[in-house]
């Protein structure tokens, strides 16, 4: 009406409208009564607009409900109404509903606790819908949190049966060619080959044209020829030649844990494995396009992030197919790796391709494992088998580095190590899932993980915590330690976040003894310096390499030190040791449970570790350290695994120290078992230390050195 008498509607400065019609006085709009449940149900008329809202008659039974029903109604409604046009939040229905909603459990908690709701029927459909209210929680929650990455650099130590399951018996790879071939020109059609072909059309072509026979008599004969020469053994030179044109599929199905090509994965790695030469020295620097036609972002994807860190500072990748690489002269210009392409008898063609170049070393083998590249057909080529672990070492800049042919290409170099272990086929462990009867479970005299559980790692627990440190330290929960003293999550909790105060008396000694009143910031603020200090010194930086940004500790990893160095290490070890033991549904189940979840706590415990790490001396590094556990070691323990280890893997944080007499004084009466630790330096494996907690600890007298989750300490000996 406003538009069609001409009127201008617009803001006063105080926040009114105002409407001006022409040049005469101005007025404030009338604003309209609020519309509240009070209005609707007192109204005259309430039941006329009853009626209309229900589409039908109000019985006197549904008036009489009204009338029972209307006051908490109206007050519940008005409350959330107004909490909403106070706050203005941006989806107001969702606001109103989660006030109403608390309001509800309120009422439902008062009732539950007061014993009104005496129905069983009544519990259980509370406790449904509160499961479900959670869970729905949970996945908006885990939706709204960046999730941070680690890239499982320790899946290399995974054999192909953890993958593929055990290697087919009666079965070769000469039995998936078909299959293989298929899937090959999928990925790159050759020009034979007409991609809009149905599966049918490509598997007759197959069975025509590329049957084993006729490819190897027409394209890869030459190359097993050249192999034997190189003193290859005639079966694994034919195995190789043949299936390293296929290594795109072997790769997809590696990747996807599918078994379709376990026979020819099995035979790969072993051809590889078998055409080593061990006795000579490693070769040269071999060299790969990282991008582009043939590049090794076409072998596996997760090449193209080689460069980018994950949360814990790692640089690089396990790669699931045959990664080549090769030092030939020709193969380098100004403008970067000089693709080599060459069409039947024509001359070869070199095509330049505009990428970062990737500089493989090889290096002697050592008890982690090889590191050369296995030569192929040259002295200039080789390769490196499916599950290569590497690890980014360096970054050259274009034009800062020589080529094999003196040239300095103008692509940046990106130089990684590699490390992969032997092909094994025990189709009696590991690949298999070994089932415990009814009647009769294996032994377990001692509560240690084994390899797989080193691998799988804890990124699942650590990622997306639904709780915040502060939330999981603020439950109720009491336990007790191996002399009966009992203790408090809130009561530890709190002592942390205030001054401290030495105790004598407590079971581990004397509480802060040096440490009386020390708040939480003046710890960060001392650790931080000596951060700072050590960080300066290069010699003490071979450990974990961080973002200088990220090298200081924060508050809440102080706070996790603090809190684990005292008695609250029980139950935030039993949460991992329970996790460790679960899979699947259960084990996420169990993880973002709010009553039992110390995620965030064990996240800033990780990342306070790594940082204290990364600090450590050579000399610290290399230091014997020592822990006691109660029991005895199984006979089973001492026999090597698929890989020919000898391991435990302990599931929680494992706490050593570096004074022998401390882990005795903690070994009851009986049988006790004494590991002696020998640290090392990193690996591109993993951390081989633990970080010195000294001077956050709460009893700083057991100079205990804490390291990560799911360590895997390995067996040399033993003294009995």
């Amino acid at each position: 009406r406003r538009a069609a008498h001409g009127r201008a509607a617009h803001r006063h400065p105080g926040g009114g409208r105002r409407c001006r019609e022409g040049g005469g006085p101005q007025r404030r709009l009338a604003r309209s009564p609020r519309l509240t449940c009070r209005n609707f149900t007192r109204s005259p008329h309430g039941t006329d607009k009853m009626r209309q809202f229900l589409g039908r008659p109000v019985s006197q039974d549904v008036a009489a409900y009204l009338d029972a029903q209307r006051v908490p109604l109206e007050t519940s409604i008005q409350e959330a109404i107004n909490h909403v046009l106070e706050q203005q939040p941006p989806d107001a229905v969702q606001e109103v509903a989660l006030r109403l909603l608390k309001g509800r459990e309120q009422n439902v908690l008062a009732a539950v606790k007061c014993d009104s709701i005496g129905d069983a029927e009544q519990l259980r459909v509370i406790i449904h819908h509160a499961q479900r209210i959670i869970s729905e929680s949970r996945s908006a929650l885990r939706a709204s949190l960046p999730r941070g990455t680690a890239k499982e650099r320790s899946r290399y130590l995974e054999t192909l049966a953890d993958c593929l399951g055990p290697k087919p018996k009666g079965k070769t790879w000469e039995d998936e060619w078909e299959s293989l071939r298929c899937e090959s020109h999928r990925i790159s059609p050759g020009k034979d080959v007409d991609p809009s072909w149905s599966d049918a059309q490509l598997l007759e072509y197959v069975r025509t044209h590329n049957t084993v026979q006729a490819f190897q008599s027409r394209f890869r004969q030459g190359s097993v020829d050249t192999l034997m020469r190189r003193e290859w053994p005639e079966e694994a030179a034919r195995t190789y030649a043949m299936l390293s044109v296929c290594s795109g599929p072997i790769a997809r199905a590696l990747q996807e844990r599918d078994a379709c090509y376990a026979a020819s994965t099995y035979a790969l790695c072993q051809s590889l494995w078998d055409g080593r030469r061990t006795e000579e020295p490693p070769p040269p620097m071999l060299y790969r396009h990282l991008q582009g036609k043939m590049g090794l972002t076409e072998i596996d994807p997760g090449w193209s992030e080689l460069t980018i860190p994950d949360i814990h500072g790692f640089c690089g990748l396990v790669s699931n197919g045959i990664t080549p690489g090769d030092c030939d002269p020709l193969n380098f210009g100004v403008g970067g790796y000089m693709r080599r392409f060459q069409r039947g008898t024509d001359p070869p063609e070199y095509i330049v391709e505009n990428s970062d170049i990737v500089g493989f070393i090889s290096s002697a083998s050592d008890e982690l494992g090889a590191h050369s590249a296995v030569l192929t057909y040259t002295d200039y080529t080789g390769a490196f088998p499916p599950k290569t672990l590497f690890r980014l070492q360096r970054i050259i800049p274009p034009g800062e580095w020589m080529a094999p042919n003196g040239v300095y290409p103008l692509q940046r170099l990106l130089v990684v190590t590699a490390t992969y272990m032997p092909p094994r086929c025990n189709n009696t462990r590991g690949g298999g899932t070994e089932v415990n009867g009814k009647m009769c479970a294996r032994v377990t005299t001692l509560s240690y993980g084994s390899r797989a559980d080193y691998i799988r790692g804890l990124n699942d627990v650590i990622a997306q915590p639904v709780l915040t440190m502060e939330q999981e330290c603020g439950r109720q929960m009491e336990w007790q330690d191996q002399k009966g003293v009992r203790y408090s999550l809130q009561r530890e909790w709190a002592y942390i976040n205030g001054p401290a105060e030495p105790k004598e008396g407590c079971t581990a000694g004397t509480r802060d003894a040096r440490n009386r009143g020390k708040l939480p910031s003046d710890f960060q603020a001392q650790t931080n310096a000596f951060i700072r200090e050590r960080s300066a010194d290069a010699t003490t930086r071979h450990c974990v390499v961080l973002d200088p940004s990220r090298m200081e500790m924060n508050l809440e990893e102080v706070l996790a030190i603090r809190l684990y160095s005292g008695p609250a290490y029980q139950p935030i070890n039993e949460f991992l040791r329970q996790v460790s033991r679960l899979s699947g549904a259960f084990r996420e189940e169990l993880i973002h449970h709010p009553g039992l979840t110390f995620s965030a706590t064990v996240g800033h415990l990780c990342s306070g570790i790594r940082k204290l790490s990364a600090i450590t001396s050579e000399e610290e590094a290399t230091r014997p350290l020592f822990r006691g556990v109660r029991g005895e070691l199984p006979h089973e323990f001492w026999h090597p695994d698929e890989q020919g280890i000898v391991c435990a893997v302990d599931m929680a944080f494992m706490s050593t120290s570096k004074n022998r007499s401390t882990p005795l004084g903690y070994m009851g009466e009986g049988k006790n078992v004494l590991w002696e630790l020998e640290p090392v330096q990193e690996s591109d494996g993993g951390l081989h230390i633990g970080a010195d907690i000294s001077a956050l600890s709460q009893f700083e007298a057991e100079e205990e050195m804490y390291s990560h989750t799911e360590s895997n300490p390995v067996a040399r000996n033993r003294t009995m």
